[in-house]
Formats: structure tokens, C-alpha cells, sequence
């Protein structure tokens, strides 16, 4: 009977000790990273704000965070944080969770993902939920996707679905080597889909990724037309991988501001594969990477379902300097 009653309360213990408070990785901790789509999340030694959604018809906005567990496998922290404002949708009272499998690029950077399917009633945010009534004592168990489990690997996110942090005062040390298969100096053609109008395209454009291998530049007294929604023309590199035939790859605006519902954005993600003849088909769009892109696709807005970015053809340079690349112009909407 001791035995049981001793068993009963460490099973208790160790319940509430899942769901009591942890504290933040020391690196993120009373620091300020910018997010690839959610802009600055700031953080304490417990918490997290910034990282904002909704629920559909709804226009209370959740961005406060707490700590709820974190641990390590290999390279990869795992980071799961918990919603501080309980969530009442038809009656039922739930809370929300994020469980983020990131990975170290830098010292200052980190790429992750969300691991759990996207959830209409969140607006296709991937953020997991419990009863609030629930109490979770296997964190990683219970509110993270593995794709050991055939039922959730349909719904895991893919490789192109990541997401960038960049420390706050740090965006210069997070600075990486771009795709190999951008470097030198490239001519454009901007095309607007809609209307089919070719802008610039005069053979004098440069996009210049030779000076600085870890920079992409722009000249705008040619061609006036934004490239990774820069202001100024000049964007770094900060992340890429290849997956299949597939590039994905991560630039950083380098504009002192920007204005998302201006057009410009502080990440730009692109997706390019490369063909027998060297030549490049890319898409692009602000941000992170979107569910089911490639690089002929127009990327969509997963909450809204339109499209949000470009889609350009990249021809190789010849001896005479005669590279061109193809930039197809996708509807904005904001």
C-alpha cells in the first residue's frame, strides 16, 4: 500500500513538474532575435513574446509565450513553449502550443521548424493543442510531429518550410556563403503575369553576386524594379540547403527599415533548381519558404491562398557577358 501511494504522488510530482515553468536556452535569454516571418520575438529567462496568431473570426491576437520544455538530440534543440492566455473556441476552453526542433547555423542563427500539422482554426499556423484540462506528461511525446509515425508524416512540414532566427545587433556575424550557383554577375528581365509586360531587360541590369559571394546587390539607376523586396538593392545570405534537385536559400534585406505592407521585407526565401545547360529556375517570396513551393511555382499566402512572390529564369553568362535572368512579377496582395 506504501509502495502505491508513493508511486501515486511521484506520478503526480512528475506531472506538474512537465508543466511547470523552464527556462530558456541561455543564448536566447533577455535578447531580442529577428523572425523570418513573425518579426522580433523578445525574450526573457522564461518567456517569449512577439510570436504572434488568431483564431478564425476572431481579432484577439496571442504572442505571449512561457517555456514549457526544452531538450536536445544530437544537433537539434528542441524548444516547446506554451501559451499564457488560454484559447475558447465553440465552448471549449484549449491551450496552444509550438514545438520548434531548432538548428544552430551560427552562433547568431538558427533555422527551425514547426513540428505539427497546420491547423485551420489557428489560420494554418502549426500550433498544437490540448484541453486546458489536460495535464501533458511527455512533452515531446504529446506535442511535437515525428515522421516515424505514419499518421502525422502526411501532415509534417517539408524541407522548404523553415524558418530563420537572427539575433537582434548580431545580422552581420549570421552572414553565410550564398548557392554557389549564384555567383558572378547576371542581367534581368522583369515580367509582370498579369498584364504580360516585360520591364527593363536592355542587357545592362546587374545583379551581382561576384563582388561579394556573400551578398546579393542590385543596380536600381538601370532597372528600377525591387529584388528581394529591397529598398536599397543589397541583400546578405544567411541560410541554404538542397534537398533533391531542389536549393532552398535565405537572404537578409539590408535596408536600415522595412515595410511589409510597403512592399519591403527584412527575408526574402528562394527556391531554385539548376538544368543540364546551367540554368537556374527560381522563385522567390518574403519571408520563409511556402508550404508545397518550387521553383516554377507562384508561391502562395497559406492563410489566404494567393499568390506572394516571383518566379525567374536564370540563363548562364557567356564569354561576352551576356547572362540574363527571367523574373516573372506574382500579385501582392496585402
Amino acid at each position: 500500500m506504501e509502495v502505491l501511494i508513493y508511486l501515486g504522488i511521484l506520478n503526480i510530482f512528475l506531472r506538474q513538474g512537465a508543466s511547470a515553468a523552464c527556462t530558456l536556452p541561455e543564448q536566447f535569454q533577455n535578447s531580442v532575435w529577428i523572425d523570418s516571418d513573425k518579426e522580433e520575438l523578445t525574450f526573457s529567462t522564461t518567456n517569449m513574446t512577439g510570436w504572434d496568431f488568431q483564431t478564425l473570426g476572431v481579432s484577439t491576437v496571442y504572442e505571449e509565450w512561457e517555456c514549457f520544455h526544452t531538450s536536445n538530440e544530437g544537433s537539434k534543440l528542441y524548444l516547446i513553449m506554451i501559451q499564457t492566455q488560454n484559447i475558447t473556441i465553440l465552448q471549449e476552453t484549449y491551450t496552444a502550443y509550438l514545438c520548434m526542433e531548432l538548428t544552430e547555423i551560427t552562433s547568431q542563427s538558427y533555422y527551425y521548424y514547426l513540428l505539427w500539422a497546420e491547423e485551420e482554426k489557428y489560420r494554418e499556423e502549426r500550433i498544437s493543442t490540448t484541453l486546458a484540462s489536460m495535464s501533458v506528461s511527455d512533452p515531446v511525446q504529446q506535442l511535437c510531429f515525428t515522421t516515424s509515425n505514419a499518421a502525422q508524416a502526411a501532415a509534417y512540414p517539408e524541407t522548404g518550410e523553415y524558418h530563420i532566427l537572427v539575433k537582434q545587433g548580431s545580422e552581420v556575424a549570421a552572414k553565410q556563403e550564398c548557392p554557389s550557383t549564384f555567383f558572378g554577375e547576371y542581367f534581368y528581365t522583369v515580367t509582370n503575369k498579369d498584364t504580360n509586360t516585360d520591364y527593363c531587360g536592355t542587357g545592362s541590369e546587374v545583379w551581382d553576386v561576384c563582388t561579394d559571394y556573400e551578398k546579393m546587390s542590385f543596380n536600381y539607376t538601370i532597372c528600377s524594379t525591387q529584388i528581394s523586396y529591397s529598398e536599397n538593392g543589397s541583400v546578405f545570405c544567411v541560410f541554404s540547403l538542397t534537398s533533391g534537385s531542389y536549393t532552398y536559400h535565405t537572404v537578409y534585406n539590408e535596408d536600415n527599415t522595412v515595410n511589409p505592407s510597403g512592399g519591403t521585407h527584412r527575408f526574402t526565401c528562394m527556391v531554385s533548381s539548376i538544368a543540364t545547360n546551367g540554368s537556374l529556375t527560381v522563385s522567390q517570396t518574403p519571408g520563409s519558404c511556402k508550404k508545397g513551393q518550387t521553383p516554377i511555382d507562384q508561391p502562395l499566402q497559406a492563410y489566404q491562398n494567393t499568390p506572394d512572390g516571383l518566379n525567374m529564369q536564370l540563363t548562364p553568362r557567356s564569354k561576352s557577358n551576356s547572362m540574363s535572368i527571367k523574373i516573372v512579377l506574382g500579385l501582392k496582395m496585402f
